[in-house]
């Protein structure tokens, strides 16, 4: 949750998860449930851990992203991974 807050939450919220390090007015997807979802990013990428960790690595693959590229170690795309993983 750490990274996640510290590199996501800007933007992002997750219902329940989050607290003052949560946007105050989100400007991209709440990401509650976001593995209980087929697909993301307006449906263009099907859910599976490649292509978030794509995603993550690079969200310009998407036309038109407003999410910046993080420049996420590796390290740091298993470690949100594997927490966006537990919001199913």
């Amino acid at each position: 949750y750490d990274l996640f807050a510290q590199r996501c939450a800007t933007c992002h919220v997750v219902d329940g998860s989050y607290d003052e390090v949560a946007a105050d007015s989100p400007s991209a997807p709440n990401l509650t449930h976001l593995f209980s979802r087929d697909c993301f990013a307006g449906c263009m990428f099907e859910q599976n851990r490649n292509e978030l960790e794509a995603w993550l690595r690079n969200p310009q693959r998407k036309a038109g992203s407003l999410m910046v590229i993080a420049e996420l170690s590796e390290a740091e795309i298993d470690q949100l991974y594997a927490y966006l993983e537990t919001l199913e």
